[in-house]
């Protein structure tokens, strides 16, 4: 029950590139495959733009499950196989070094977002850096509605789970 994560770059001539995925246990520490200056910026590998950031989510159905015992079994899967707090305020933070943000669920899936950095993005990445409560949305939906109205949220490699369609959630 590890997530792994990497780096896509893209060289001077404009041709992408994959790093190999390096294991974590509950988070990626991405300090593992980017240089940081004083102020804990990522500096992009010598002759590469960072173009993209890209981890996974295993297969803990049964502690989500466990952390959040009110949670329906569908609302728990959608939890397990999208982006938790920390990963959306990673995610803003580190806008302005990457493009693109990309979460391999564990049904098989791939998600994408694209920061904005339009002011409902920061006022969610100061809602989250304030501690809001875990667990307060009203329905399970509301938490892919929070990034789909801040950045560009959308679902690369559909599964059942995203009804099998590929293409930008709208908020």
């Amino acid at each position: 029950d590890r997530e792994y994560g990497g780096l896509i770059v893209q060289d001077a001539s404009g041709r992408f590139f994959a790093t190999a995925p390096v294991g974590g246990n509950l988070y990626v520490d991405f300090t593992r495959l980017l240089k940081v200056d004083a102020q804990g910026n990522f500096l992009h590998p010598a002759g590469y733009r960072c173009h993209g950031l890209y981890h996974s989510h295993p297969d803990v159905l049964a502690q989500v499950m466990k952390k959040y015992p009110g949670l329906p079994e569908a609302g728990a899967q959608v939890a397990m196989n999208f982006f938790t707090d920390v990963e959306k305020a990673f995610m803003i933070r580190h806008r302005d070094f990457a493009r693109a943000f990309y979460l391999s669920g564990s049904e098989t899936c791939l998600l994408k977002y694209e920061p904005s950095g339009s002011a409902a993005e920061d006022m969610l990445a100061a809602e989250i850096k304030n501690d809001r409560p875990t667990g307060t949305f009203l329905v399970i939906e509301e938490i892919i509605d929070e990034l789909a109205n801040t950045g560009t949220l959308s679902v690369v490699i559909p599964n059942k789970l995203w009804g099998n369609v590929r293409g930008q959630f709208v908020g």
